[in-house]
């Protein structure tokens, strides 16, 4: 999936949620996929590679995919 696709799936999930006009419903959608990205980029998060976990941040692929799709709600 493209950062580009990833933020559009994550903006229409917020969407689908609304109870508001259409204008105000993308508003909100875009700024809740917003949180959701910063949330994921402060976690910290780690990955199993091996038997051994790698930080997030010592993952330049996925910190540099996640700030792809932050640009990408970005342009939404």
């Amino acid at each position: 999936m493209t950062p580009k696709e990833k933020a559009e799936e994550l903006a229409l999930q917020f969407f689908k949620i609304q109870k508001c006009d259409v204008f105000k419903a993308e508003i909100v959608a875009k700024q809740c996929a917003l949180i959701c990205v910063e949330e994921i980029m402060k976690l910290g998060n780690f990955t199993e590679k091996g038997h051994e976990l790698i930080p997030i941040e010592k993952q330049p692929n996925t910190v540099k995919y996640w700030q792809q799709v932050k640009t990408e709600i970005e342009k939404l």
